[in-house]
């Protein structure tokens, strides 16, 4: 089984001094973090009838709590796997017991992690909070570096890779796109329960409006006031206000779901789907209602080969903006054809232009040195495949996969 390593993650939760609350989205690895790469002498997971499970050992409220006491007075390192599910007086346990010890708390319900945070919570300022995301594409890339895949393989995978519930998934033979459709065809369940779940324990009668967000965002309603229509016609919400909606966007967020990029030069923003695996089993459903169809997989293909450059976009100018430590922008304007334009603060530091095809012609880069043109930046990229025999055919700074490690 690959193994990839979050030596950030890893690094903060090992070296922080305070508690630690690890939180997100369900499925990203947060209790596998823990067990596997954090320091910790004693570790609880609390199931869905309040009992808690130590190794072999069940026990009940009464019994933790008496044992978590004396391990916090031994200066142990205990870890509360769904913590949130414990009773509402353990708040005040924790609050009145001495701050001995360290304790890991991990949740991935949204009200758990809120009520941490919260100016009236208890506990507030006791704990660090750790949020667990997908995978960085860069992690994923040095742990595929040894399996000498070209460069169209490899970068695809490690955008699909992201996502640990693919991670079993992975292998050397298949081509890389029938193994992505295998991927979504095989996760079709688990992606389908997926949100709800994340809200089912305190907030279930929420779940269907924010999946109509999710919908709405992988069908390409990516601003706020088109996410707000299709909420409306669908009788999610009573108004059609995006100010209505923004507490939900900011919900899904929070928990690493969505994310938000500035439109460049606009005071607006486009909404997008995180995790390559939801987007393309929404836009699935929504264009093609694929969990009620016969042919799955064919569909699923059809989608992956429709979706993926853009979604290879999306990733590379997010990694991209991350290694060069400037703010990510996207550009909807007419006659600025660039995939995306990094500001440090307020001013454009570079551009970029992603061409994900096979064989670039030298119209193609022509046009992206005539978009590039039209701002006045330092640098002006151009990600291919490959830009082996490129480079010395444009001014542009010529960049592939390889630069993302």
């Amino acid at each position: 089984m690959m193994i990839i390593h979050r030596h950030d993650l890893e690094e903060r939760i090992n070296s922080s001094r305070k508690w630690v609350m690890v939180y997100g989205r369900r499925k990203t690895g947060k209790s596998y973090l823990v067990k596997n790469f954090v320091r910790y002498d004693y570790y609880f997971f609390v199931k869905r009838d309040s009992t808690i499970i130590n190794g072999e050992q069940n026990l009940d409220y009464g019994a933790f709590i008496e044992i978590l006491r004396i391990l916090m007075k031994e200066n142990k390192t205990v870890v509360i796997d769904e913590f949130q599910r414990l009773p509402a007086d353990f708040f005040d346990f924790i609050h009145h017991t001495e701050k001995n010890g360290k304790l890991i708390v991990i949740s991935s319900t949204l009200l758990m992690a809120r009520k941490l945070v919260d100016k009236n919570s208890p506990v507030l300022g006791f704990f660090e909070e750790i949020r667990v995301d997908l995978i960085s594409i860069g992690d994923v890339l040095q742990e595929l570096r040894g399996y000498h895949l070209d460069n169209d393989r490899l970068l695809e995978l490690a955008i699909i890779l992201r996502e640990p519930l693919a991670i079993d998934y992975f292998d050397t033979e298949t081509n890389h796109r029938d193994l992505i459709e295998r991927i979504v065809t095989g996760s079709l369940n688990s992606l389908s329960s997926l949100i709800g779940e994340i809200f089912i324990e305190e907030e279930r009668e929420l779940s269907k409006v924010y999946e109509g967000v999710i919908r709405a965002i992988a069908n390409g309603n990516n601003s706020s006031t088109e996410i707000s229509n299709s909420l409306f016609s669908q009788g999610l919400i009573g108004k059609n206000d995006p100010s209505i909606v923004q507490q939900y966007l900011n919900n899904l967020r929070n928990l690493g779901i969505i994310r938000k990029v500035t439109i460049f030069n606009r005071n607006k923003f486009s909404y997008q789907l995180i995790s390559p695996l939801l987007r393309l089993f929404y836009y699935a459903d929504e264009k093609y209602n694929v969990s009620e169809i016969d042919n799955k997989g064919e569909v699923i293909k059809k989608v992956v080969d429709s979706l993926m450059p853009r979604i290879v976009e999306d990733n590379v100018r997010e990694a991209i903006a991350f290694n060069l430590g400037l703010t990510e922008t996207i550009v909807n304007e007419t006659g600025y054809d660039v995939d995306g334009v990094f500001l440090r603060f307020k001013e454009p530091q570079a551009t970029l232009e992603v061409k994900w095809t096979s064989r670039v012609s030298r119209e193609d880069i022509l046009k992206a040195e005539a978009s590039s043109a039209r701002f006045d930046v330092k640098e002006r990229l151009l990600f291919l495949k490959s830009k082996n025999g490129v480079e010395n055919q444009t001014s542009m700074k010529v960049i592939d996969v390889t630069d993302l490690f």
